[in-house]
């Protein structure tokens, strides 16, 4: 597979875990309105953080293999 290619689909796979990491301002994300459920807790304490760390990284190891 061409690198631009691994490129762009790692790029577009740290937008979407970026974005479930913000949610859609109900149900999931840092900004969710729905809280008390054990869904809930859990998701801000781990799903949304794991998220994002995991946008970061890819974003990282997109960066370092272009170099």
């Amino acid at each position: 597979m061409p690198p631009a290619v691994l490129s762009w689909l790692s790029c577009a796979l740290a937008l979407g875990l970026f974005m479930r990491a913000v949610g859609e301002f109900k149900c999931v994300g840092f900004f969710q309105r729905v809280r008390g459920s054990r869904f809930a807790t859990l998701d801000t304490l781990v799903y949304s953080q794991l998220c994002l760390l995991l946008a970061m990284g890819v974003v990282f190891v997109a960066l370092r293999k272009g170099a």
